[in-house]
């Protein structure tokens, strides 16, 4: 095999808009009928457990401070922005600016789009339930005493739902014009069963659903960066096996498996030259896109795999070959947008 290091273009063109200023996540606001209780709620009546929530009292704030410093982090990451932190433009969004107007401060701040995130919806269900099973008894549950035939008994055995449901906004705006550049409502929900049978009826806390709702919150953000940024991949391509067998040609394949680059191109164009056989033209496009540094070497390596599709037919070079075009066309859309010539 040989890796592919290509530029991924971003969904949604920010060229425009690399200054970012990101505002703090707002957390969701509990009202006071909706806040989740402190204690689970037992939808038996009769299981006998009193088990602590999950959700602790300040719980919406730190998730909502963790989305924050996720997105934050994830942006500067791409080293593709320039970032205004939150803690800035709080103060110049919420603040009253001495007669400017946040679009002002904005753009002096060499900003151009202002990034707002809230969290909509948090909803949080947990309760005791009970399933009745069957259970094979082979002692006496009281005494010990094994059993002389073992005996079937339904039992129920309790258990501890955990269920979050969430809704995570995102805007981007153009900060001098105000127009919405992107702006959606995702929604996400996660739910667990926690057997209770070897838990105490008493001084139990459920686990915690903090770390919960930051994964899901993390598989929102993370995805919605990569969405806005163009960026790197490395994609893993499989040699041609040797096939018409060209013996003289074997350690070509060899030199690719230790990195040998160079030689093995040079061996396999060689022997594709020569005799035009399949596998070498084919695995020395690969290897020439493996070591391509322009966007000019890259359509070397295609009009290559453009010869060796016109010389074999072959359906399976003819689909690497629309694979190579299409790279070659993302990495100059996301060349472009680095560049911010694109429109």
């Amino acid at each position: 095999t040989v890796s592919v290091r290509h530029l991924v273009p971003a969904q949604i063109d920010m060229s425009s808009h690399r200054g970012i200023a990101v505002t703090s996540t707002e957390p969701y606001l509990f009202g006071f009928f909706n806040r989740p209780a402190s204690v689970v709620k037992d939808y038996t009546g009769k299981s006998g457990y009193r088990i602590s929530s999950g959700f602790g009292a300040f719980t919406e704030d730190s998730v909502a401070r963790h989305v924050t410093n996720t997105l934050v982090s994830a942006l500067e990451g791409t080293d593709y922005f320039h970032i205004l932190p939150p803690s800035q433009t709080d103060t110049i969004v919420k603040g009253k600016n001495l007669g400017y107007s946040t679009s002002d401060l904005l753009v002096r701040n060499s900003m151009d789009a202002l990034f707002s995130t809230s969290i909509e919806y948090l909803g949080i269900d947990e309760y005791i339930y009970a399933v009745d099973k069957k259970v094979t008894l082979t002692h006496d549950p009281v005494t010990g005493v094994q059993l002389p035939t073992p005996v079937v008994q339904i039992v129920q055995v309790y258990y501890l739902k955990q269920k979050v449901t969430l809704t995570f906004r995102y805007e981007i705006a153009d900060v001098r014009t105000g127009k919405i550049i992107t702006s959606r409502s995702q929604n996400s929900e996660y739910e667990q069963s926690i057997d209770l049978t070897q838990k105490p009826k008493t001084g139990y806390f459920a686990p915690s659903l903090e770390p919960v709702i930051n994964d899901m919150l993390d598989e929102i953000v993370r995805p919605l960066v990569k969405k806005i940024a163009p960026r790197w991949e490395t994609t893993t391509l499989s040699l041609m096996s040797n096939k018409p067998e060209r013996p003289s040609i074997e350690y070509a394949w060899e030199e690719v498996r230790r990195g040998n680059l160079f030689i093995a191109l040079e061996a396999f164009e060689e022997e594709w030259q020569r005799s035009r056989h399949i596998p070498s033209g084919y695995n020395a496009a690969l290897v020439m896109e493996a070591m391509a540094q322009t966007v000019e070497d890259l359509q070397k390596a295609i009009d290559l795999m453009q010869k060796v599709y016109q010389a074999s037919g072959n359906s399976k070079i003819y689909t690497t070959l629309r694979t190579m075009r299409q790279r070659l066309e993302d990495q100059r859309l996301a060349e472009s947008q680095i560049m911010g010539t694109s429109w």
